[in-house]
């Protein structure tokens, strides 16, 4: 009678074939999901870069230089008037708070 019970009871938990997964399969899955949000993301990141999005007032931008460093010193400045990063016109005397020395 005992067989009969624990027999029962493992025919109850035992899962279907449709939802047997390999540990194989669901990590390539993880992976391939990981990789492919890891591209998204810094395809956007360097489209928003790009495109000078960031508005004047949330870089820090100022007209004029600070302590000597200037934007057309910078590495983002884009001759005459533009910056990869900040929108809008920018002035080369001008300065903000994403200043990076060109190289």
């Amino acid at each position: 009678m005992n067989d009969d019970n624990n027999e029962a009871k493992r025919r109850d938990t035992s899962a279907g074939p449709a939802t047997d997964v390999s540990r194989r399969s669901l990590l390539r899955g993880v992976t391939i999901a990981a990789g492919g949000a890891a591209f998204l993301a810094a395809t956007l990141t360097a489209q928003q870069a790009e495109a000078g999005n960031m508005t004047q007032q949330a870089a820090g931008y100022q007209k004029t230089p600070k302590d000597g460093k200037r934007c057309d010193g910078c590495s983002l400045f884009q001759a005459p008037s533009a910056c990869k990063l900040v929108a809008g016109t920018i002035d080369p005397a001008g300065w903000c708070r994403f200043w990076v020395k060109k190289s």
